[in-house]
């Protein structure tokens, strides 16, 4: 214990403060937002036969990471990550899914994807408080506005149609259908790809408004009132992990009782992993209809179960260290028989022979074990904590619980989108942590 805290006190933690040659406080505010506003849209770069995820993003990224804390930080936070995927990578190379394109690509998108996810942390905690929130504020406005807008004010088609200019094929979300059978009433997506992906980015930025000058009564009561909307809204249940992430960051924040938060997060995260497959398993036995209904679609079946029988599956093959860059293959291998012959009315034939390998996996925290294993996921653990103390952050695991638990509603950790609110609850964790940030924030 003695060393481990000479070796953090001894590494430099990133300074809340603006630097001289970086950008002011504002300028942080403000690449703040384009950056979060970039990735919510999750605009790529795509070439033939190649394509950057969150290209524009990770530009912006760089540039105000090298302007703040330069290029040998960058190298600092990163190379590490990089000889570990190296490493995973030749590993790999002894499974049956060989190396190939794919792998070289996950290598390079998870790097772009540090890049980013560090300098947000960064430009974060280097923002003007006050406009910082107001930006944080407008946005959430702006997304129950236009998500009305959408559900009641006839402009689904010209977000539609908006959407399709930047958003791929495979990831364009049009089940209005499905949306009236299961939810009453099509959902928003307020120009993102999917409903959830609002759902997940409209709970992110709502921790970070209700935490970021401390949660005060009057905070709390407009918070409440922004989130009942939302629910009301954009009818999607990935709201509800954040309404709980939100009561365990209240209780933390509270020094005579925090040290409940850690076994509170750790049972988070035992019922998001375990609950959906005990309900897919008795769904025929829920008196609900609509629940009944909801757990017995392919949609759930490919979030939840999918990546249960493929962490099984990296259990039984490759448990040191995983599938790697080919865990989508493995996903799809193991799984698509059993989808087609369950879901044949929906996963027609044609339509699953189309379908990417991505979509055959839609769970980050289950996709963070069946891609590096149970020493891979060590290993990786322990270089994320090791970046995230240069940010203040003191309790790592909790850290790790709560993101975990807001993980299950997202897909790819190579995607930046996956990592928003991984980094809000980096810079408030930080912030609990360090009374000088939360000294006079009102």
């Amino acid at each position: 214990m003695c060393n481990m805290g000479i070796s953090q006190a001894m590494r430099p933690q990133i300074s809340p403060q603006p630097s001289a040659r970086g950008l002011t406080g504002r300028g942080y505010a403000s690449a703040s937002i384009i950056i979060l506003i970039l990735v919510y849209l999750k605009i790529h770069l795509s070439i033939t036969g190649f394509g950057v995820p969150y290209f524009y993003a990770f530009v912006v990224s760089l540039y105000v990471a090298v302007m703040s804390v330069g290029i040998s930080a960058i190298f600092s936070a990163c190379y590490a990550f990089f000889l570990y995927l190296v490493a995973q990578y030749f590993f790999s190379s002894f499974h049956i899914f060989h190396p190939g394109k794919a792998d070289i690509q996950y290598i390079l998108y998870w790097m772009t994807n540090l890049v980013t996810i560090f300098s947000l942390c960064v430009s974060l905690k280097r923002s003007d408080v006050g406009r910082l929130d107001m930006w944080i504020r407008v946005l959430l406005y702006a997304l129950i506005v236009i998500a009305f807008l959408e559900v009641y004010g006839g402009v689904k088609p010209f977000i539609d149609s908006v959407r399709k200019l930047y958003t791929s094929t495979s990831s364009f979300y049009d089940a209005a259908d499905r949306d009236v059978r299961q939810y009453g009433r099509i959902r928003p997506t307020a120009f993102a790809s999917e409903p959830s992906s609002l759902g997940n980015f409209f709970g992110a930025l709502w921790l970070l408004y209700v935490f970021w000058r401390g949660a005060s009564i009057s905070r709390w009561v407009e918070s409440g009132a922004m989130m009942i909307v939302a629910v009301f809204l954009f009818r999607t249940p990935t709201l509800f992990a954040y309404l709980v992430v939100a009561a365990l960051l209240l209780v933390y924040s509270n020094r005579q009782v925090r040290g409940i938060a850690m076994p509170l997060a750790a049972l988070l995260v035992c019922l998001v992993a375990v609950l959906p497959y005990a309900a897919y398993s008795a769904r025929y036995d829920l008196e609900n209809k609509s629940m009944r209904e909801f757990v017995s679609t392919g949609s759930f079946f490919i979030r939840n179960i999918t990546p249960i029988n493929t962490f099984f599956d990296m259990i039984e093959e490759r448990p040191l260290f995983g599938f790697g860059g080919g865990y989508l293959d493995a996903a799809q291998a193991g799984n698509i028989g059993e989808i087609y012959s369950r879901f044949r009315g929906f996963y027609t034939y044609d339509r699953i022979s189309s379908m990417p390998s991505s979509t055959f996996i839609t769970n980050s925290f289950w996709e963070f074990f069946i891609v590096n294993g149970f020493v891979g996921s060590l290993i990786l653990g322990w270089l994320y904590r090791r970046m995230f103390l240069r940010f203040g952050v003191k309790n790592f695991m909790l850290l790790a619980m709560l993101s975990m638990a807001l993980w299950t509603s997202h897909a790819g950790l190579i995607l930046t989108f996956t990592w928003v609110p991984v980094v809000v609850l980096v810079v408030i964790l930080s912030r609990m942590d360090d009374p000088s940030a939360t000294a006079g924030r009102q």
